[in-house]
């Protein structure tokens, strides 16, 4: 059987795959500090690309020490703070991760896809953007998978994928982990309340 499989080369915080909240000390980034902790992800990832890019995260020091990735994320708090109901809709994220980007002179735009479209369509997004060495960041809202359950309302960021034949499984990176799921079974949540994916589509140094 052939198999297609790609994944990033992702950062490392610590011996962590990506960022993790639950070691954060302040509350509000620990319980809901995720679209932070993504966005702080993806701009370690970008800065650490091209030399253009290191605006988004200017530190030379890899792997990130857990105290680093602290401080970035309570910087990145004031962007995309936790709140009730959560950075629950695409339009808040990019908003914010634009405010970041745009003081740190970098302007950014987006590809988005929203939760309700086909799996068909979704599949071709997240290949669409890794392929081209893109982390892509995921909104999960509900899911009838008791599978998913700690990542019910919650953001975290796909890495890589690996397809075989009809089965096409993710990778993907949160609370430190990095961790697979079979990508149609996490797409179809069997709820009204859908999230959706964002993938940066171009970076523009601002002069």
């Amino acid at each position: 059987m052939n198999i297609q499989k790609i994944e990033l080369h992702y950062i490392q915080v610590e011996k962590g795959y990506g960022g993790n909240q639950d070691r954060f000390r302040n509350f509000l980034m620990k319980m809901g500090g995720c679209a932070a902790i993504t966005a702080c992800d993806i701009c370690i990832y970008l800065a650490q690309r091209t030399d253009e890019w290191k605006r988004l995260y200017p530190s030379d020091e890899y792997p990130v020490t857990a105290q680093q990735y602290e401080e970035f994320g309570m910087q990145m708090k004031r962007y995309l703070h936790p709140r009730v109901g959560g950075v629950s809709r695409l339009s808040m994220y990019t908003e914010g991760f634009d405010r970041y980007a745009e003081d740190c002179g970098v302007g950014l735009s987006w590809d988005s896809i929203s939760g309700t479209a086909g799996y068909e369509e979704a599949e071709a997004f997240v290949c669409r953007h890794l392929d081209a060495g893109m982390p892509v960041a995921y909104l999960m809202l509900r899911h009838e998978n008791r599978e998913f359950e700690d990542i019910n309302w919650h953001w975290f960021v796909l890495t890589g994928y690996e397809r075989a034949g009809d089965n096409f499984r993710i990778v993907y990176a949160t609370y430190g982990q990095r961790r697979t799921a079979d990508f149609k079974v996490l797409w179809n949540t069997g709820k009204e309340e859908r999230g959706g994916m964002l993938a940066v589509r171009e970076i523009r140094s601002d002069p």
